[in-house]
């Protein structure tokens, strides 16, 4: 085997690795957010086919401040692990993740099977959610006219659950 071949090789294995992992997190991505778009749908919201990226012209992560994150809070506690820092479970890297990314800009290109509505429709709006960095936990930006809120779901073996919410505006 010539050197030039092994350098290919290699080359071909770090990349496949590389898609592999991005695909991996891609799929973990699209199932909290078809857990989080069914019941949604259940209880007969209707949600705009737009995935919100900007709120009042900034990417929505900027709202993942200290003080927002402090304001979500896990109201079924029944031990001790039920209490979570926000702030420290997610940090500024796992947001610049999101911005960088190329993103599809509507759901029903994600999941052509669900119902969503025009934006003439519906105000019901919901961001693509970032994982923490051992992937037990996601946090998205759910909105509509009068509030906007953080929602995190937690893995619970197989199962994405809702775990909180933080209201980070009220009009």
């Amino acid at each position: 085997m010539t050197f030039k071949n092994l350098t290919f090789g290699l080359i071909f294995l770090l990349v496949s690795f590389k898609a592999e992992f991005k695909y991996q997190d891609q799929a973990l991505l699209n199932d909290i957010s078809r857990d989080y778009l069914e019941a949604v749908i259940k209880r007969k919201k209707h949600i705009r086919n737009q995935i919100v990226t900007d709120i009042n012209g900034k990417h929505w992560t900027s709202n993942l401040t200290y003080t927002n994150l402090n304001r979500i809070k896990n109201f079924d506690i029944e031990k001790d692990s039920d209490i979570v820092d926000f702030n420290r479970l997610f940090n500024k890297e796992n947001f610049q993740v999101l911005k960088k990314e190329k993103q599809y800009k509507t759901w029903s290109k994600i999941f052509p099977d669900l119902k969503f509505h025009k934006k003439k429709e519906s105000n019901f709006i919901v961001s693509l959610p970032i994982l923490n960095e051992e992937k037990n936990y996601a946090i998205f930006y759910v909105g509509d006219d009068f509030s906007g809120n953080l929602v995190v779901y937690k893995k619970e073996g197989d199962e994405w659950k809702y775990f909180a919410i933080g209201s980070i505006w009220i009009s």
